[in-house]
């Protein structure tokens, strides 16, 4: 990942214009955002699902895999 500062400090020594600041700018934003994104998608992934009804509410379920169920303590 590059920071929007490295970016822009790689183009200063070469002369660089109001252009490649803003080639910089957008670079390192875009990286950061990314970055952000993965993080949260890999976040919910681990986020196991739950199912919670109200007693006495007709369900009807259709699951294509094997579902595992935990003891009912009540």
């Amino acid at each position: 990942m590059r920071a929007v500062g490295t970016e822009a400090n790689s183009g200063a020594d070469c002369g660089s214009t109001n252009s490649d600041v803003i080639a910089a700018l957008r670079l390192g934003a875009g990286d950061s955002i990314n970055q952000t994104g993965q993080q949260m998608v890999r976040r919910n992934l681990n986020i196991r699902p739950t199912l919670m009804i109200h007693p006495c509410f007709r369900v009807r379920v259709i699951v294509n895999r094997d579902l595992v169920l935990g003891l009912y303590s009540g």
